[in-house]
């Protein structure tokens, strides 16, 4: 009997060093493979796996307007009064002509539409076709974009020391509900947000999941881009993918701006 039970507990010790061998050679396995995205400066498996596991907590989407309130009005030049003075300014990130912005400008500043809001423009012209990557073993957009943010965030830190929060816009958007995107604006500034995008997703979720079209930064979340991203995540991530793995982050759930150019390219 003491020798059969002895041999049970080898047989069952050698199963477990058998379990555990190939649940190592797995896990070694999936590391090898994220480290293969990683030493190509690719964006990488595990990139994403905080913000993932978070998500089931932000199930329920946060409730700005009423019930029989749809966010808009039916006569926005009446209805639309000035912004208040600590609204957060907008900035146009733009490396296009002067003559191609104008119109997609219209939309925001034209006054008879009841859209009065003042758009600064951070011309990125030069510093896009003059820009050098020294970090990066592999030169790409992804990283030129996330420069020219960086170069955008350290400008405004710079200009607007006092200021807790600012709105960056694209190019190529156009404003469709002014009425809504002033309400969400106040709303998340009032619920102290980091980040906040105004440019509703193509998926039926309320969780941000990429780009960079309109949203709202803090300062510390400006801060955060700037001082806490390291070299390997400036190389492998595009800026909205750097912004989502820090999440999760809310997404408005309505069209209250329209994504309407293609990227322009400084020659």
């Amino acid at each position: 009997m003491k020798y059969r039970a002895v041999g049970r507990l080898n047989i069952h010790l050698m199963v477990g060093l058998v379990l555990l061998s190939v649940v190592l050679t797995a896990l070694s396995s999936v590391y090898l493979w994220n480290q293969y995205y990683v030493n190509k400066e690719l964006e990488a498996p595990f990139d994403h796996l905080t913000s993932i596991v978070q998500r089931p907590f932000y199930r329920n989407c946060p409730k700005i307007y009423d019930d029989h309130d749809d966010g808009r009005s039916s006569n926005r030049a009446v209805q639309f009064t000035p912004l208040p003075s600590n609204f957060p300014p907008i900035f146009m990130i733009s490396a296009r002509p002067e003559e191609e912005v104008d119109p997609i400008l219209q939309s925001w500043t034209n006054v008879t539409e009841g859209n009065n809001f003042t758009i600064n423009i951070f011309n990125t012209y030069n510093m896009s076709r003059d820009y050098r990557n020294r970090k990066c073993r592999v030169s790409s957009w992804k990283s030129r974009l996330f420069g020219i943010y960086q170069a955008f965030f350290r400008q405004f830190l710079q200009d607007h020391p006092s200021l807790p929060y600012v709105v960056s816009i694209e190019d190529d958007v156009i404003l469709m509900d002014p009425q809504g995107f002033r309400r969400e604006v106040e709303w998340a500034v009032a619920q102290n947000i980091d980040f906040y995008s105004l440019k509703q997703n193509q998926k039926d979720t309320c969780l941000y999941t990429f780009g960079t079209v309109a949203q709202l930064f803090s300062r510390a979340m400006l801060l955060r881009l700037l001082n806490d991203v390291s070299n390997d995540t400036y190389c492998r991530l595009p800026i909205d993918m750097c912004i989502a793995q820090q999440g999760p982050w809310y997404v408005t759930q309505r069209p209250l701006v329209r994504h309407v150019g293609t990227r322009y390219n400084p020659k």
